[in-house]
């Protein structure tokens, strides 16, 4: 982990190419851009000294006395100053008369805040304070990790000044893309949003690409605007899989295409319906795309438009036809909703529209229903239709607009937040906070009755996702109005105003995950994601550095995975509030480690550690490693293992000693002397193995893992059946576990998805196995193909990013593979040629590293071995022609990069291939036989390196190496367990470890063979569970003498101890 003093980091800064051009730098020397244009690289112009604020120690103090400054707002008002003293923060006498306070929670509210673009009004106190210190983050980020946000570059959206360049033809899908984003507009983005009539627009959507011209121009606009939400709502794999390009391309492309067809109609003076459609569907596009205020501002002139096209009178007031009414009350209804939560995220309040308006809500009706040109009346549906969703969202912003005291007063505010002593007993603080309880109990009842005539679970997934949004919006409203005084934690977490606005940013985040959690079980993450507030996140985890622990602090870390886990965006390092959001996350993860001495790190924040890693940030005093103190792993549910010899730590100078392990559910929960022995040897759920003096030590692990492979003419492997490659594949996965390995580290497979559907059967459940992190075929240029029919071909930069941007996403692989050199024993690539270029390796390994994924390469020559060091593959098998300067290129970054040469395999092929083929002198003239002096381990599933002998590395790294026994075996565990990224809960035989271990019938330290002979691995447990056991380890030794019967719960799911089956088949 990156344990770099800040002092010395530099930010870097972007080329003077990409400045020019006003793209993405990735900041390295030669950039990307750079290569790929081949011009020479030079560094950018120093931007402005800044102005340096506060150090990490002021923002702290400041901090600290934030309810000064919080509390001091209500002094703002001459009226309150006369009857308040100066400064409540200086303990001065409670003022007992309420009117001052009552004429301030009155009056308008309002505030001045600076930002780095000027100045802006607020309505909101809340907004005001957390836009401060979002503020003295900035400041803390920029003195103590030189993040602080850059200037964007200017916008090339719709209101920009100067054109767009390029022909709506050169943007325009084909017909199959065409159709398909079409498809998943209907079943993503219209439930929501109702804007449009689906009949009438279809014809122009899926029109012939020879025909598009004929389209007129106000459709071609709404085409891509479609096109645009449409890729919008997919993930980077299924833009691949269904569009056959990138999620980032196609919304770049069909944006640009929506601008230029807007722009070409003027669409600010041009008053179509299906203009201002393609207008509200474009803006909804670009939501967290632009700042909350800037949406605002946008979705404001589509608002003001609608006005001037009479949107706001109600179409039957005017005399129009029933169509044309209801869509102009679907058009209208959706632009006030956004709107309001544009307002809202602004922390302004939702004033009046500045002229009447009487359009009525839209009615309970299908598309079908409703017919251009039609003069019948529209009777409404009486049960739940297309409209669910948008029937709800409209209600919500009727009746915040209907909520005369959210208009610009901080009465709320004041009654709830800042509910201090003086506001607590206040009469007209109670009539307010009486006031908003009743607004929103009614808002309550009027979702509840369109729930209970419009909506059903019955009617499909955006009828479950409507029904969620009272349940949140409610339940979290009515928690965020308990006034702090009333609040539980009063007295014991929350003393000061402070303490209650880091409880209030608790309860919004929570509600933003909860809705995040509701919309993707029903399809639409795309449409929660908008709803993310980047603000309240990083306020909300820069609170938990000073508040580590407690139940506030509990109920926030649980939000913080919430949010992690559906916001994949957050992992992107090259993303700088991304960046800057990761940085605060594992600063507080690493004060709330220290303050519980907690040694558990969930998934999410290692992902993030290993982003940050892998984007090679420092931070400052930040290690979330757990110290290794121990070695070896774990047991089973609620087993008791007795008398055994327990290998469980392999640090040097440790011996074997005799003690018991207590297994409870999947972990290790105590070892050596166990607590009342008796009393749970004498539980009816207790299952007692008995280890008669046996040596207990963590299950082995393998970094160079191939399932996949048939130990046999690895030409034919492309040609095998997929049905029996399936099980052939789950044969490998019980074999490494039948050999007593339990960690795999996968580096190819023979197909997309074997390795990845293996792992998931195993991690269900469904098939024994070890843990796995999965591969996919190998990468490789198509002039550097190994093996027929296994590998994914790729050429340049951009098709690399491709096929890895696939793997991961498409796929969902733990790692990726390049298969960057030659290999001998093919006879037509030689292992010294290297067939990768620089920016392809670079493109590899950003594309991965930006996803959180390692990745492994295949680099026997020396070139191969040298470029793997320099752009950062994790990785690197083999090394087999490195030079004394890769040599040192290694040695020297031997703490960012792991080389395995695969000593078994050099061996095998050089001494024990000739019967297959391949011949001594042959392996001899390849060089093979020179490589057994640094060769490390791995790789089986040859014909000479059958599946079931992965132990023999172990042997060779004694008997060849002059390593000792316990050092074989740590390089074996310790090392794959740090390479699965983790070491802090597996390969120890230690509390809190996951019990996979094996029962070995001998000494390893005294004989490392027998590791190799599966008859000696008495017992295998995983996860917990026993894999493998034999009668004698379930008879108790009671007194010196074995018992003769074993009870039926003891035997009833514990087979008898199976022969081995992996060197048959």
């Amino acid at each position: 982990m990156a344990n770099t003093d800040l002092s010395s980091y530099t930010r870097a800064l972007s080329c003077v190419l990409c400045q020019d051009r006003k793209i993405k730098c990735d900041r390295r020397s030669p950039c990307f851009n750079c290569v790929k244009a081949k011009v020479e690289c030079m560094p950018g112009k120093q931007a402005p000294p800044r102005k340096r604020r506060r150090m990490a120690d002021q923002l702290f103090d400041k901090l600290a006395h934030f309810e000064q400054q919080l509390d001091q707002f209500i002094a703002s008002d001459p009226t309150l100053l006369a009857n308040v003293s100066a400064s409540l923060a200086q303990d001065s006498p409670r003022v007992d008369t309420p009117l001052p306070l009552s004429q301030s929670l009155s009056k308008p509210a309002g505030k001045m805040v600076q930002s780095e673009d000027g100045a802006r009004y607020m309505d909101s106190h809340l907004g005001a304070a957390i836009h401060e210190e979002l503020r003295a983050i900035r400041a803390m980020l920029e003195t103590d990790a030189s993040l602080g946000e850059e200037t964007p570059p200017p916008s090339d959206d719709l209101y920009a000044t100067g054109f767009l360049t390029g022909s709506l033809a050169s943007f325009q899908p084909d017909t199959v893309q065409a159709f398909t984003l079409w498809q998943l507009f209907l079943d993503r983005v219209n439930p929501l949003t109702k804007v449009i009539h689906t009949p009438s627009v279809q014809p122009y959507i899926t029109e012939e690409a020879s025909r598009i011209g004929s389209i007129p121009l106000n459709y071609q606009a709404l085409r891509f605007a479609i096109f645009t939400l449409a890729s919008v709502s997919m993930s980077e794999s299924e833009s691949q899989q269904k569009i056959g390009c990138s999620r980032q391309d196609a919304i770049r492309d069909y944006t640009q295409g929506t601008e230029i067809a807007l722009r070409e109609l003027n669409v600010m003076k041009n008053f179509d319906m299906v203009a201002l459609q393609a207008l509200v569907l474009y803006l909804l596009s670009l939501r967290n795309r632009h700042g909350k205020d800037t949406s605002w501002i946008l979705t404001g002139t589509a608002l003001r438009m609608a006005i001037k096209m009479g949107y706001h009178r109600d179409g039957e007031l005017l005399g129009l036809s029933p169509f044309e009414t209801e869509m102009r009350r679907r058009i209208w209804w959706h632009i006030m909703l956004q709107d309001v939560i544009h307002t809202l995220t602004s922390s302004l309040s939702c004033s009046e529209i500045p002229v009447s308006w009487d359009c009525k809500m839209p009615q309970n009706l299908n598309d079908a229903d409703l017919f251009p040109g039609s003069v019948d009346p529209l009777k409404p549906r009486e049960t739940p239709t297309e409209m669910g969703f948008c029937l709800i969202g409209y209600q919500l912003a009727k009746s915040i607009l209907s909520l005369e005291c959210l208009r610009g007063t901080a009465g709320l505010e004041i009654a709830t937040i800042w509910n201090t002593e003086d506001v607590a007993g206040n009469p007209v603080a109670s009539s307010i906070l009486q006031r908003y309880m009743e607004d929103l109990d009614a808002l309550d009842q009027a979702l509840l009755h369109i729930e209970r005539r419009y909506v059903s679970t019955s009617a499909g997934k955006v009828h479950a996702a409507a029904i969620s949004l009272r349940r949140i919006l409610v339940s979290k409203g009515r928690e965020m109005m308990t006034p702090m005084m009333e609040q539980p934690e009063r007295g014991t977490e929350i003393f000061t105003v402070q303490d209650n606005l880091f409880k209030i940013l608790i309860i919004k985040n929570e509600m933003i995950a909860g809705f995040d959690e509701a919309m993707d079980s029903a399809g639409f993450l795309w449409y929660a994601k908008f709803q993310f507030q980047r603000g309240n996140f990083a306020v909300m985890t820069s609170r938990l550095q000073q508040k580590p622990v407690g139940c506030l602090a509990d109920r926030a870390w649980r939000a913080v995975e919430a949010v992690y886990k559906f916001h994949t965006e957050l992992f992107d390092m090259s993303d700088r509030p991304s960046m800057a959001q990761a940085y605060i996350t594992l600063k507080s993860w690493q004060a709330r480690r220290e303050a519980t001495g907690s040694s558990q790190t969930p998934d999410y924040i290692n992902q993030l550690q290993l982003c940050w890693d892998c984007f090679n940030l420092p931070i400052s005093n930040l290690d979330l490693t757990t110290p290794q103190t121990g070695d070896l792993n774990q047991l089973s549910r609620d087993n008791l293992e007795t008398n055994w010899t327990l290998l469980g730590n392999l640090d040097p100078g440790r011996e074997p000693y005799t003690g018991d392990v207590l297994i409870e559910g999947e972990k290790i929960t105590a070892v050596g002397q166990i607590p009342n022995k008796a009393e749970l040897e004498r539980g009816p759920v207790i299952r007692v193995l008995e280890g008669r003096g046996g040596t207990l030590m963590s299950g082995l692990g393998d970094d160079h893992s191939h399932f996949t492979w048939n130990d046999g003419d690895l030409n034919r492997l492309g040609e095998l059946n997929v049905e029996e490659h399936v099980l052939l594949t789950i044969k490998s996965a019980q074999c490494f576990l039948d050999s007593g390995y339990t960690m795999c580290f996968g580096a190819a497979a023979a197909k997309d998805r074997l390795d990845v559907v293996v792992r998931d059967a195993v991690n269900a459940g469904d098939i024994p196995g070890p843990r796995y992190l999965a591969n996919s075929r190998e990468i490789a240029k198509p002039e550097g193909e190994l093996v027929a029919g296994i590998t994914r071909f790729a050429d340049g930069p951009q098709e690399m990013r491709d096929a890895i941007k696939y793997n991961i996403e498409t796929i969902g692989v733990d790692n990726v593979k390049l298969s960057i050199s030659g290999e001998e024993i093919t006879e037509i690539r030689s292992a010294q040629d290297c067939y990768f270029s620089d920016e392809e390796i670079i493109a590899c390994v950003d594309e991965a590293h930006k996803r959180g994924k390692r990745v492994c390469a295949h680099a026997r020559a020396r070139d191969s071995v040298k470029m793997c060091v320099k752009h950062g593959v994790d990785v690197i098998y083999h090394g087999s022609y490195v030079d004394d300067e890769g040599m040192k290129m290694v040695e020297r970054d031997k703490d960012k990069n792991i080389v395995v040469p695969a000593i078994n395999w050099l061996y095998a092929t050089t001494y024990e291939a000739d019967a297959f083929g391949y011949t001594y002198e042959a392996a001899e003239k390849a060089g093979y036989k020179r490589e057994l002096d640094i060769a490390v381990a791995g790789d089986y599933g040859f014909a000479w390196t059958p599946h079931g002998t992965y132990a023999r590395d172990l042997e060779h790294f004694v008997r060849m190496l002059g390593f000792t026994p316990h050092e074989s075996i740590v390089a074996a565990i310790a090392g794959v367990a740090a390479l699965m990224m983790r070491g802090h809960e597996l390969g120890k035989i230690q509390p809190g470890y996951y019990a996979d271990c094996i029962l070995v019938d001998g000494d390893p330290l005294e004989d490392i063979s027998i590791l190799e002979d599966d008859d000696k691995l008495n017992v295998i447990i995983m996860n917990g569970r026993v894999h493998k056991a034999g009668r004698k380890e379930y008879i108790r030794d009671m007194s010196g003498s074995l018992s003769t019967g074993i009870p039926h719960h003891l035997t009833e799911d514990f087979p008898e101890k199976r022969p081995a089956m992996q060197k048959s088949y």
